[in-house]
């Protein structure tokens, strides 16, 4: 996710924040100061159990913002 050149670019921009998800591991070296990495657990856990269970994996997402 993070490739050699994406690592420089990020950090030369000048934004606030840099916000990704813990669902692949992101090396310490790429850790940027302005990098926040959000934990995928809690969502991933309500996705696993309603599939074991037979219900429906969209009603984990009602109430989330689309990305627009």
């Amino acid at each position: 996710v993070l490739s050699s050149p994406a690592v420089e670019r990020l950090r030369d921009l000048s934004v606030q924040g840099i916000v990704t998800t813990n669902s692949i591991p992101i090396p310490a070296e790429k850790q940027l100061p302005n990098l926040t990495i959000l934990s995928v657990a809690h969502l991933l856990s309500r996705v696993i159990k309603r599939v074991h269970e037979g219900s429906s994996v969209g009603e984990v997402f009602r109430g989330y913002r689309r990305y627009q």
